[in-house]
């Protein structure tokens, strides 16, 4: 398994950025979806990964931080701490569902292996590529913006 992986790893990165080579054997880590009830504590606020586990899809860690960055950061501008963190908590959450079901949604599409569901994402990619409304439609669901 090892040898095989780092021959895919060989292939698909540039000669130029050096060998690939492995410090320990490779591990799996299965990826449970999990979320906080309450990301925040005293002095502590768990925001992004900190505050729950999705399957990556499209890195939506990221986005997810800075949403919650954002909230928070709003709330800071009119609001002791202590009632802007829960100000924030309580718009984030408002909206979490809607990026839990996008998320996992789109895992579930993806990871199926019958022909119909390789049909219709194959035909989806393709109109997907070429719509900008829907690009934008599916981007704003990853990141749990509803317009």
């Amino acid at each position: 398994m090892p040898e095989t992986l780092i021959r895919a790893l060989q292939q698909a990165v540039p000669a130029e950025l050096g060998g690939i080579k492995f410090a320990s054997d490779p591990v799996v880590i299965p990826l449970v979806e999990r979320w906080v009830d309450q990301p925040y504590r005293p002095g502590v606020v768990l925001i992004g990964n900190g505050a729950q586990t999705i399957h990556p899809v499209a890195g939506q860690g990221l986005n997810l931080a800075l949403r919650g960055v954002n909230l928070l950061v709003d709330a800071l501008r009119t609001q002791q701490p202590d009632d802007a963190v829960k100000t924030a908590f309580s718009q984030w959450r408002m909206n979490r569902d809607a990026t839990r079901l996008a998320s996992s949604s789109l895992e579930a599409l993806f990871d199926r292996e019958l022909f119909p569901r390789k049909l219709f994402t194959s035909f989806g990619m393709v109109f997907g590529d070429q719509s900008l409304w829907l690009k934008r439609k599916i981007a704003e669901a990853g990141m749990g913006v509803i317009s």
